[in-house]
Formats: structure tokens, C-alpha cells, sequence
């Protein structure tokens, strides 16, 4: 369910698992979790957002609580090993 731009890099050891959208020129380094998984009580999965040219570093896990969606907006930089847990 995880999408993102064709111009995105996301390392092969990177993790994008459920409701996960990736924008134009972003990029996920090596170990990285982005995981929007849990929906919420009317039963649906909100999404993570990485919007275009963020740069989401080594290591980083970003996590959305059930029901809750996470917006990393344009042009952030996410530092090594950070943990989001949204909402947020």
C-alpha cells in the first residue's frame, strides 16, 4: 500500500509498511522505518507523509498510533536514529 515518487530514493534496507506516501525527491536512508499499520476505531489507517525533498536520515522510525496520520512537510530533514510517534 506504500507509495512513492518514481524520483524518491529509499534504500533497499529501508522500511515503508502500510499507508505510507513518499513524495518527489525525498530520501530514506539505510535502517529506516516508516510504518502507518494501525487503524484507528472506525477502521481505518491514516497516512504517514513524507513530502517532496525531505531527507529522512539512517535509522529513523516513524510510527503513527492507530487513527492518527504523521506530515513531515517539505524539505525536512529527519536526523539519524530520530523516533516519530505520532500523531503529529
Amino acid at each position: 500500500m506504500a507509495r512513492r515518487d518514481p524520483s524518491a530514493y529509499v534504500d533497499p534496507t529501508a522500511q515503508l509498511i502500510g499507508n505510507v506516501r513518499v513524495g518527489e525527491n525525498v530520501f530514506v536512508g539505510p535502517n529506516a522505518v516508516i510504518r502507518a499499520d494501525e487503524p484507528g476505531t472506525n477502521g481505518k489507517v491514516q497516512p504517514i507523509m513524507i513530502e517532496a525533498e525531505s531527507n529522512i536520515q539512517d535509522g529513523v522510525l516513524i510510527h503513527s498510533m492507530g487513527g492518527a496520520s504523521v506530515r513531515i512537510g517539505p524539505k525536512a530533514s529527519i536526523a539519524h536514529g530520530v523516533v516519530i510517534h505520532g500523531p503529529c
